[in-house]
C-alpha cells in the first residue's frame, strides 16, 4: 500500500464518470473530529476509523449514542462473565500469527506478498468474550444461540479488532460472515457516527443471494450497538437504494456493479470508508470483478484496513494483495482441498451418454431432504428442471439470468422445504448458506478443482455431514479423475443405474412417481396461458372512452345506416 500522504479527495474528485450529475461538496454537512474520553491521551499506532458526530437532526441519534455509550462502558468496565477485554494498547502488543488446524493446504505464492505469517498454537478462546468482542455483541449473539466461536473466527477476530489487515481462508460454512463483520461493527461503533451517504464500514460480494444473506446476520447485532446496516445489489431498483441512503449508513454491503453506479449517480461516497472487507475475495476475481474491485477500493481511505475472506486465497487476489494490503496476517484453518472429515465423496460412473446420466439424477431427485444439483450453464439449468419436473421430482433451478424476485423465490421454497432440489450454476449458488444440504449432485463435474471445492461446499456446513457425488459418463472418466485430484479428494469410483442397491445407499435415491409437474410459478409472475387468447370484454374507444364490445358494434352500425 503506497506511503504516501494521505490526501482528502473532495466528493466532486471521487467520481470516474464527469458526465453523470455530481453532488456539490460545499453542500456536505460540516463534521467535527471527536475522542472518546476513555482514549483521550493514547497514541495509538495501530489504524482506525475516522470519528464523525451524526447530524443533531437524524432521528436515530439518541439511540445509536446509547448502543455506543454502553460499548464504551463495557471497554472501561470489562465484559460479562468476568472476562475482561483487552485494552487497545495491549491488543497492539500481539504480534501477527497465523493459525491453522490443518497444515496440509498451502497458499504457495501468496504467503511472499501477505506479509507476516507464522506458525502459531490455536487460539484456546471458549467465548465471543474472550476474543474482546463487547457485551451487547455477545449478548446478541447468545439470544440467538450462539455462544463459541469456530476456529477462523478464534482465530481472526482479535487481528481484525487491533486494527490490522486480515486475509482469512475457511471452508465455506466455518464462519467467515461473523469473522469480519463482528469485529467491524465493535470498531465501528467505538469510533463516532456516520454522515448520509457516507458509509464508514465497507463489505463487497460477488452476489445479491450472499449480499442479502450477509445483512441478515449483521443487522440484528449491528442495532445492539446503534449501528445500521444496509445491502444495496443489483436486480432492485436503484431508486429504492436512493431512498435508503438518504439515512445514514454505518456497514455497507454491496455487490460491485451496483456501488459503482450509487457513486456514478452521486448517491453514493467511499471518503469516509476506514473498514473494507472483500468477501469470496477468489470468486470476485474469477467473475472479472477485479477491475471494477480495484476502482472501489480507490475511493476509499488509501490508510484504512482491509480484510479478504474466502474459501479459497491463490494467485488470484495477489494483485489486491500488493496493492490495497500492508503487511496482512494470513489466517487458516483449513486446506484448499474439499477433503473435509463429515463430507463423503463419490464418483457414480452412470454410462456412456448423457441420457443415463439425466436418468440417474432424477431417480437421485426423489430422495427425501435437500439436495442441490450443479450444471455447468445457464441453459443446461433450465434443461435439468424440465427433466426433473416432467418425472415429477419436484424442483426449481436458480442462474444469473434469473430475476431478483425468482431467484428469490427460489432460494426462499428450497430453504423453507417446499422445493427439495435446487439446480444451479457455480455463480449462482456461490455463498449460499442453507442449513441441511445433505447432498451435492455435479451432474455436469466443473472444470476446474477450485469450482468443485465452491460447489462441494454447500453441505457439510458447520460441522454437519454430507455426502458429494459426481456422474461420470464414460468419456468424462479420465477428466474427473484429474480434477478430483487437483481438489485432494478421494471419492471412490462405483458403477451405478437407475433402481440399483448402490445407489440407493449412496443417496437413498428413490423411483421418481412419474407425475409431470408444471412450471415454477413466481408470486407476482402472470399465469400461465390455458388456450388461445380470448378477446378483452371491454376496449378503449378512440377519444378514450371505455366500452363494452356490444357498444362499439352498435355504435358501427349507426354509422353505417
Amino acid at each position: 500500500m503506497s506511503s504516501s500522504p494521505r490526501r482528502r479527495r473532495s466528493s466532486r474528485g471521487a467520481h470516474p464518470d464527469a458526465s453523470r450529475p455530481q453532488v456539490d461538496p460545499r453542500k456536505k454537512p460540516p463534521r467535527r473530529r471527536w475522542v472518546p474520553a476513555e482514549e483521550q491521551g493514547q497514541e495509538s499506532s495501530a489504524r482506525k476509523p475516522k470519528q464523525r458526530r451524526r447530524a443533531a437532526s437524524h432521528s436515530e441519534g439518541s439511540s445509536a449514542r446509547a448502543g455506543r455509550n454502553q460499548v464504551a462502558s463495557t471497554r472501561r468496565d470489562g465484559n460479562g462473565g468476568g472476562q475482561s477485554r483487552p485494552t487497545a494498547q495491549s491488543a497492539r502488543k500481539q504480534t501477527a500469527t497465523h493459525s491453522r488446524t490443518n497444515t496440509s493446504g498451502s497458499t504457495g505464492a501468496l504467503g511472499a506478498a501477505a506479509g507476516q505469517r507464522t506458525q502459531s498454537h490455536h487460539n484456546q478462546a471458549q467465548s465471543f468474550a474472550d476474543l474482546g468482542l463487547a457485551a451487547p455483541i455477545v449478548q446478541q449473539l447468545s439470544q440467538a444461540g450462539i455462544y463459541t466461536p469456530f476456529p477462523i473466527q478464534a482465530a481472526a477476530i482479535p487481528a481484525v479488532l487491533a486494527g490490522k489487515d486480515v486475509l482469512g481462508r475457511g471452508p465455506t460454512g466455518s464462519g467467515k460472515t461473523f469473522t469480519f463483520g463482528l469485529p467491524m461493527l465493535q470498531r465501528l461503533a467505538d469510533t463516532g457516527a456516520s454522515q448520509v451517504r457516507h458509509p464508514r464500514g465497507l463489505v463487497l460480494l460477488p452476489t445479491r443471494e450472499l449480499a442479502a444473506q450477509v445483512a441478515e446476520r449483521l443487522t440484528d447485532v449491528a442495532a445492539a450497538v446503534g449501528l445500521r446496516v444496509l445491502a444495496v445489489y443489483g436486480g432492485v431498483a436503484i431508486s429504492r437504494h436512493k431512498t435508503q441512503l438518504a439515512r445514514p449508513v454505518d456497514l455497507l454491503i454491496a455487490t460491485p456493479g451496483r456501488a459503482q453506479d450509487l457513486i456514478n449517480q452521486g448517491e453514493l461516497f467511499f471518503d469516509d470508508v476506514a473498514i473494507t472487507c472483500l468477501d469470496e475475495a477468489d470468486q470476485m476475481a474469477d467473475m472479472g470483478f477485479l477491475p471494477q474491485v480495484t476502482r472501489l477500493l480507490q475511493f476509499t481511505d488509501p490508510d484504512g484496513q482491509r480484510l479478504l475472506f474466502s474459501a479459497t486465497l491463490d494467485n488470484d487476489v495477489q494483485t489486491l494483495v500488493q496493492r490495497f494490503m500492508h503487511n496482512p496476517v494470513v489466517h487458516e484453518t483449513a486446506p484448499v482441498q474439499a477433503a473435509v472429515d463429515t463430507m463423503s465423496h463419490y464418483q457414480l460412473l452412470v454410462g456412456p451418454t448423457n441420457a443415463e446420466r439425466t436418468e440417474v439424477s432424477q431417480w437421485i431427485g426423489a430422495r427425501p431432504g435437500r439436495t442441490i444439483m450443479f450444471m455447468r450453464t445457464r441453459y443446461n439449468v433450465e434443461s435439468q428442471v424440465r427433466k426433473l419436473r416432467r418425472v415429477g421430482v419436484n424442483a426449481v433451478g436458480i442462474h444469473g439470468d434469473k430475476g431478483q424476485g425468482a431467484r428469490t423465490h427460489a432460494i426462499t421454497s428450497f430453504t423453507q422445504g417446499d422445493i427439495p432440489v435446487l439446480v444451479a450454476t457455480d455463480i449462482a449458488a456461490r455463498g449460499i448458506d442453507i442449513a441441511d444440504v445433505s447432498l451435492v449432485v455435479h451432474v455436469e463435474p466443473p472444470a476446474e478443482a477450485k469450482a468443485y471445492v465452491h460447489r462441494a461446499g454447500r453441505t457439510a456446513r458447520g460441522g454437519a455431514t454430507g455426502t458429494v457425488v459426481t456422474l461420470v459418463t464414460d468419456p468424462q472418466r479420465e477428466n474427473v479423475a484429474k480434477l478430483l485430484a487437483s481438489a485432494g479428494v478421494d471419492a471412490p469410483a462405483i458403477a451405478v443405474t437407475p433402481g440399483s442397491a448402490e445407489l440407493a445407499r449412496i443417496t437413498g435415491a428413490r423411483q421418481p412417481s412419474g407425475q409431470r409437474l408444471g412450471k415454477v410459478v413466481t408470486p407476482g409472475s402472470p399465469p400461465a396461458k390455458t388456450g388461445a387468447k380470448q378477446p378483452s370484454p371491454r376496449t378503449r374507444t378512440r377519444k378514450g372512452r371505455t366500452s363494452t364490445g356490444d357498444d362499439t358494434k352498435r355504435r358501427g352500425q349507426g354509422r353505417n345506416r
